[in-house]
């Protein structure tokens, strides 16, 4: 994995390097849905922003790496972010992502090399991250949708706003459901229920060669998006607000610092537990 991830370097103009992820152990249908989630995410939306301009708007975090060089010249733009004139503790996926873009750099996601990571299972926890995870995406897009470097690379400015878009509009699906049924239309209602059917089917369709399970998965699936679509829009609507998933923070003398939940103190020196990620040789040993 550390050979296959490394091989992109060889283009100077690489900054940083992604690799693929998928659920370690994934039992359960949250951990199922997670990882389809992940395979669409690895296989249309980073490869197609690698092969379209070599700009994955965010490489993870926990299975990325970037040219130490640049680690050290962004260091205190990473340190010092703000939002609004605020300081905030943001993602540091998308920040040195974004860093890493803006200076004229790219970003590659290197397919062939591939981490198995854990992920919440439980609804609350994944719930919470996948809010934090919105929060951190409309603050950086935003940011970075007002600025000219991102229109230098429009495939990447055409990703943001689509998913920026998307949020809303990915929402008439249900409420056009919910018509049609309230008025009887019964052949409405099935041919939209098997065009969902067919449409993410295909959409899925590298993860259902994988697993093809997932198939019967797929209603599933969409509903989960309907969910994280509202949890967008939430985002959308709070994206002030910050925290490290059950960790509140807050800005104090003009630094981010933690503060205490209702009836808990605070513990300003506990850093947020990370969960490992492991390879295709680690897990298989």
């Amino acid at each position: 994995m550390a050979t296959e991830v490394c091989k992109p370097f060889a283009d100077p103009r690489i900054g940083g390097v992604g690799t693929r992820q998928s659920v370690y152990g994934a039992r359960g249908f949250l951990a199922r849905i997670t990882d389809m989630f992940l395979d669409h995410r690895y296989f249309d939306e980073n490869a197609s922003q690698t092969y379209l301009g070599q700009a994955v708007s965010c490489l993870s975090g926990r299975t990325a790496i970037y040219r130490r060089h640049l680690l050290l010249e962004i260091e205190d733009d990473f340190m010092d972010e703000t939002f609004w004139g605020v300081p905030c503790l943001s993602g540091d996926d998308k920040r040195l992502t974004t860093l890493i873009l803006e200076r004229g750099h790219t970003t590659y996601m290197q397919r062939t090399a591939e981490v198995w990571s854990t992920f919440p299972d439980q609804w609350r926890i994944f719930f919470r991250q996948r809010l934090r995870w919105a929060r951190n995406t409309w603050r950086s897009d935003l940011r970075a949708l007002s600025r000219p470097w991102v229109w230098r690379r429009p495939f990447l400015a055409y990703t943001m706003i689509d998913k920026a878009v998307s949020g809303f509009t990915l929402l008439l699906g249900p409420i056009f459901m919910l018509v049609a049924l309230y008025h009887h239309n019964w052949i409405f209602a099935v041919v939209l229920a098997l065009w969902w059917q067919i449409s993410r089917s295909a959409k899925l369709l590298p993860h259902i060669r994988r697993r093809p399970a997932s198939f019967f998965l797929v209603p599933g699936y969409v509903f989960v998006s309907w969910v994280m679509a509202l949890i967008k829009i939430q985002a959308l609507l709070s994206i002030r607000r910050q925290r490290w998933l059950t960790r509140q923070v807050a800005v104090e003398n003009g630094e981010v610092v933690r503060t205490s939940q209702p009836g808990t103190p605070a513990r300003p020196q506990e850093e947020p537990a990370q969960a490992p990620a492991q390879s295709r040789t680690e897990a298989a040993v």
